[in-house]
């Protein structure tokens, strides 16, 4: 299951909680590893606590995944029952009569009434 999707030049594991997580790659990935002691020494602007707040609000906690894997489950099951109900209900009557054929059709294949 996707829990997040990392675009280019993204940065991560940087203090966020990543208790549980794996990161895994579709395509080739190159990876810059820099020691956490020598970006907090280099924290200006405080930018890289900033970013680690960032990735925290925006990562979803084991129990939120949880939760939307058992709502999407519920979804399909209620979606699947629906479809089947609907199909059940549908009758293969045809009620249409000569009426329904628009008149000059009609007057084209000389249909007596």
């Amino acid at each position: 299951m996707q829990v997040c999707l990392l675009n280019e030049t993204a940065c991560f594991s940087i203090g966020e909680n990543f208790v549980n997580r794996r990161v895994v790659a579709v395509t080739n990935v190159e990876c810059l590893l820099i020691p956490r002691y020598w970006l907090m020494q280099r924290n200006i602007g405080n930018i890289w606590n900033r970013v680690k707040q960032y990735l925290n609000s925006h990562i979803p906690s084991a129990n939120e995944v949880h939760q939307e894997f058992l709502k999407g489950r519920k979804w399909c099951h209620h979606k699947k029952e629906t479809i089947d109900a609907l199909l059940a209900k549908k009758q293969s009557v045809n009620h249409a009569s000569m009426w329904d054929v628009p008149l000059f059709i009609r007057m084209n294949e000389k249909i007596d009434l």
